[in-house]
């Protein structure tokens, strides 16, 4: 893997999760993205060997699932790892049901 997204709108989130990834991966690149917007742009550009997102951005309460669609609608069988503090119970069967690669809470 060489290059990920990570899309998350709370800034602190958004550098820790790209600083877990640097740790491990130095080379690897990482664009961050923080609203359903830029993040559905860049992916109609870019294709993304691994995406991590929320699945809560800002108002959007469902923008992760929008976005999910759009890459499984662009680049089927890219990988997304969903990080949420949305409850577990609710969501992990429906990003399965996405294709969401795991749920992370």
């Amino acid at each position: 893997m060489d290059k990920v997204a990570v899309i998350e709108d709370d800034r602190p989130t958004s550098n820790q999760l790209c600083g877990w990834i640097r740790a491990t991966r130095p080379h690897m690149q990482i664009d961050q993205w923080f609203d359903r917007d830029s993040a559905e742009a860049a992916l109609t550009r870019e294709r993304y060997d691994l995406v991590v997102l929320d699945i809560e951005l800002g108002r959007e309460r469902h923008a992760g699932v929008a976005i999910i669609n759009t890459i499984n609608k662009l680049h089927q069988g890219t990988p997304v790892l969903v990080v949420s503090a949305m409850p577990a119970a609710i969501y992990r069967s429906i990003m399965k049901a996405l294709d969401a690669w795991d749920y992370l809470q």
